[in-house]
């Protein structure tokens, strides 16, 4: 089993809640799976291409390398094909995000655009869309830490990222997907190890239903 850590958040693992969640989980994880292969992806640490037009042959078809194109903006095209090519061979994907006025750090949604590729992760034609990660049984963990709690009510309006990523990934085959909120780390000491204390109680439950 191949896992996919990606980091989207900028703090280091000490001051950040979502990424101190996720490596227990991590680590729990591992544990029942020792087998297991990890890669990690910071995307503030590691090179994460913005997408150009001129990137692209098609609708969401990237470029092979040419002669048009700079070294640079080949190097380019190279690490996005990389990018895609890491996340489809993965089995677990495990992403670290904090809340971000209603969404995510705009890093992922960069990642997240590079992985969106025609004849890869997706199939765009006149029949409709259809995903192809369906070949094999994909799943997904979102850590995510936010400074408040968030009422039942309010969470869809005030937390659209994590709805934006699983629909995503169930567009592009992905069924399982499971949150694992860190909510409420406030502006203590006290209370951001309340909140993380919670979430790392979660994990067991969360990976005993993930292997169903």
């Amino acid at each position: 089993m191949k896992i996919l850590y990606i980091i989207a958040n900028s703090k280091s693992e000490e001051e950040s809640s979502s990424r101190k969640v996720s490596r227990e989980l991590i680590n729990m994880l591992m544990k029942f799976h020792p087998e297991s292969k990890l890669e990690e992806l910071n995307l503030y640490e590691n090179k994460i291409p913005r997408l150009e037009a001129r990137y692209f042959e098609s609708r969401n078809c990237i470029v092979q390398r040419k002669d048009s194109l700079t070294q640079e903006e080949n190097d380019n095209v190279d690490r996005i094909n990389e990018l895609v090519n890491q996340f489809i061979s993965a089995d677990v994907y495990i992403i670290a995000a904090p809340l971000w006025n209603m969404s995510f750090p705009s890093p992922l949604k960069e990642y997240l655009d590079c992985i969106i590729q025609q004849g890869k992760t997706i199939d765009i034609s006149e029949k409709g869309v259809k995903g192809l990660l369906g070949d094999k049984e994909r799943r997904m963990i979102y850590v995510q830490s936010s400074g408040g709690h968030l009422p039942i009510i309010l969470k869809n309006k005030m937390s659209q990222g994590i709805k934006y990523v699983e629909d995503l990934m169930n567009i592009i085959g992905i069924k399982k997907f499971e949150e694992l909120l860190v909510d409420g780390t406030g502006f203590t000491v006290e209370s951001k190890r309340e909140a993380e204390e919670k979430a790392i109680a979660k994990i067991l439950p969360l990976l005993k239903s993930f292997r169903k």
